[in-house]
């Protein structure tokens, strides 16, 4: 049951993500768009590998929720940013 609420939630938050992205690619804000991939990848790479090791199956299915939650507060951040700075 974990890991079926777990990915559903992951799509919700890539849906997320993609919505935000593509609102900063209208502002011609695509640093930030870059920087929120960059974060979701850094995210990835460190928090997901050091998860998966210790947790197995357990540590992917928190990898698959975090890379997409870490790129959507980003990628919020930054526009909030920009919200601001107009």
């Amino acid at each position: 049951m974990f890991a079926f609420v777990s990915v559903a939630l992951a799509y919700w938050l890539a849906i997320v993500v993609a919505v935000l992205g593509a609102t900063l690619r209208s502002m011609e804000r695509p640093r930030d768009v870059f920087v929120g991939n960059a974060v979701a990848a850094f995210c990835t790479l460190t928090v997901g590998a050091t998860l998966i090791g210790h947790l197995q199956l357990v540590g992917a299915i928190i990898t698959v929720v975090a890379t997409p939650a870490a790129a959507a507060l980003t990628l919020a951040l930054l526009k909030r940013r920009s919200h601001a700075a107009a």
